[in-house]
């Protein structure tokens, strides 16, 4: 089993938050396609990292788990870079690891 994580901002660069219906979407989507989404998105969570020029940046953010029998690569690829877009970001991170349900 498959346990995969998606982080999304909720602000753009300018603080302006994302349209609700951002998220609304893609929890619709994860609750198609697996069957069910786990939302954490009203706990404090904030993301920091350098940028090339050494300045620290920073993100609140939304963790969108989903799990999975196995992991379609081409499905997250193709999602990251759609999700890049709509959320205008450099990079956005998505990451999975192995988990046994219990």
């Amino acid at each position: 089993m498959k346990l995969i994580q998606v982080f999304v901002p909720l602000a753009d660069n300018k603080g302006d938050h994302f349209p609700e219906s951002y998220f609304n979407e893609l929890r619709s989507a994860f609750k198609e396609k697996f069957g069910g989404v786990t939302i954490f998105k009203q706990m404090p969570v904030e993301g920091f990292w350098k940028d090339a020029d050494e300045n620290t940046e920073k993100d609140r953010l939304a963790i969108f788990e989903v799990m999975a029998e196995a992991l379609d690569t081409a499905y997250w690829k193709q999602l990251k870079v759609q999700l890049e877009k709509k959320f205008s970001q450099r990079d956005l991170l998505i990451r999975h690891w192995n988990v046994k349900a219990i």
